[in-house]
């Protein structure tokens, strides 16, 4: 786990993934009032800040995530900007992808459960038809288009629950260049899901999400993949010629329900596809009824179980070490404000205001009792004349006390220069604090303190100073596929 970093109101820790303009940090939001809340904070890579048309997918994303209210699409909290980085605030989930299940599965030879399938899928289903139905204020649809639909993006928690997220180049009406848009979502190297329409860039609506939401759907009853292919161009073909085997030539005893609903989501053209994705998930439920087994989130929660059975508690003690971390480090990311009480002292600082001016300044003008104050001194100082008048003839131990007051005004010239200097030894000491560069002098020992001092100063800069960030590592290439067919599940990129 990195170093914790500010970066506004919140703290940035881990590294959790990467995308095409952006990374994700576990995150925590800290307020003065001791409010903290873990998130996902997404941040605009360095190399992209500036640029104008990704800020602008950014805030879309953020804007149009925020206005989905639904217990299948990953909550946005909060979006804006920090010393010119745009940054995205999400809800913290608990849970692996989809991409991450599949493959794990596959490697561990644990066949996944249709149930499973079809409840995960009916769920995205139901949560990208949220998006889909999303309206302005005057009531018109916005013409939602996901546009990323893949196991990357979809999310299933430890609880069962799924997710969708990332709409980053979700299209909508209201945008004004969609073409550089669809550039950017190719570089994300999504092939493997786009719609035939999409990879010719006609006018796209919900249909095409129902398309990439079938070969989700495919894959993960199926166990492989479906049109990835060595090289991108491949992957392409494959998607335009859409030859889509069927469920049954490669699996013994495919229910027939199943196979059908993935081959109706699956058809070239839009119109013989479901036209929504609330169709989709209906027919989905109606199967699981179908099968008289019980499918919803308890089981979806223990089949992520089985296959990470220590990942949930891997989560749970990495946010107890980000705890610690944070509150070993808050004292240094937490900035100095010492002139904050002297411009606008708050209540706690009134009664130290009150004892301090009263024990430095002289009493207000208007306060009665002064004169009676100051009869009582003048009539006292009377009486110690009388008194010292009386006494000249024999000195007194009175007189003795007072007798430095009287004779101070009258010192001789001479030790008042003598005096201070030996204390003109105590500034050389103390100036290594202060001074640049140091000054060459005629007292040897003062020399060697100032040395002394220069070099206890240099490992606490050397402490202050930022430590270097640790070098990301490199995304793990993917396996080299075959030239033709349904490709192992292993080949996940």
């Amino acid at each position: 786990m990195n170093e914790p970093k500010r970066f506004g109101r919140y703290r940035l820790l881990g590294h959790i993934a990467d995308g095409g303009m952006a990374s994700v940090h576990l995150a925590q939001l800290r307020t003065e009032n001791l409010f903290t809340k873990w998130v996902a904070m997404k941040v605009v890579h360095p190399n992209l800040v500036g640029e104008e048309r990704f800020e602008k997918m950014f805030l879309t994303e953020a804007r149009l995530a925020a206005q989905i209210d639904h217990p299948n699409v990953a909550q946005v909290f909060d979006c804006g900007s920090v010393d010119g980085v745009c940054y995205l605030a999400m809800e913290y989930m608990s849970g692996q992808t989809l991409h991450a299940l599949l493959r794990a599965a596959a490697e561990q030879d644990i066949q996944v459960p249709l149930g499973v399938v079809a409840r995960v899928i009916a769920n995205t289903a139901l949560g990208l038809h949220a998006a889909h139905e999303l309206r302005d204020s005057d009531g018109e649809l916005l013409g939602i288009v996901h546009r990323d639909v893949s196991p990357q993006n979809v999310f299933v928690l430890y609880s069962g629950t799924t997710k969708l997220m990332d709409f980053g180049i979700a299209y909508a009406h209201e945008r004004e260049s969609s073409e550089e848009l669809t550039a950017v979502g190719e570089l994300k190297g999504k092939f493997a899901y786009m719609s035939p329409e999409q990879l010719v860039k006609r006018e796209l609506d919900r249909r095409s999400d129902i398309f990439s939401l079938g070969v989700v759907l495919w894959e993960s009853a199926c166990g492989m993949r479906l049109f990835k292919r060595r090289t991108e161009a491949e992957t392409a073909m494959a998607v335009m010629a859409c030859e889509v085997p069927k469920p049954s030539d490669l699996l013994d005893d495919f229910p027939e329900e199943l196979e059908a609903i993935i081959l109706r989501a699956l058809a070239r053209e839009p119109a013989d596809r479901y036209q929504t994705t609330q169709e989709l998930a209906a027919d989905l439920e109606r199967y699981l009824a179908s099968t008289n087994e019980t499918a919803g989130t308890l089981q979806v929660a223990r089949f992520v179980e089985e296959v990470f059975p220590t990942g949930k508690e891997e989560i749970t003690s990495s946010l107890r070490r980000a705890t610690v971390l944070l509150e070993s480090y808050e004292d240094v990311l937490t900035p100095v404000t010492e002139e904050a009480p002297a411009e606008s002292p708050s209540f706690d600082d009134y009664d130290l205001l009150e004892v301090t001016r009263s024990a430095s300044q002289p009493p207000v003008r208007g306060n009665k009792r002064w004169p009676i104050a100051a009869l009582v001194l003048g009539a006292a100082g009377l009486v110690a004349v009388q008194y010292e008048l009386r006494s000249e003839p024999e000195p007194a131990p009175r007189p003795a006390v007072e007798a430095p007051a009287a004779s101070a005004p009258t010192p001789p010239p001479t030790p008042a220069v003598e005096a201070p200097a030996p204390e003109a030894e105590p500034p050389p000491v103390e100036a290594p604090v202060t001074m640049t560069a140091p000054e060459p002098a005629a007292q040897p020992q003062v020399r060697t303190r100032r040395r002394r001092a220069a070099a206890m100063a240099r490992p606490r800069e050397e402490v202050a100073a930022p430590r270097p960030q640790p070098p990301r590592p490199p995304p793990v290439s993917a396996m080299e596929p075959g030239p033709t067919g349904p490709r192992p599940m292993t080949e996940f990129e």
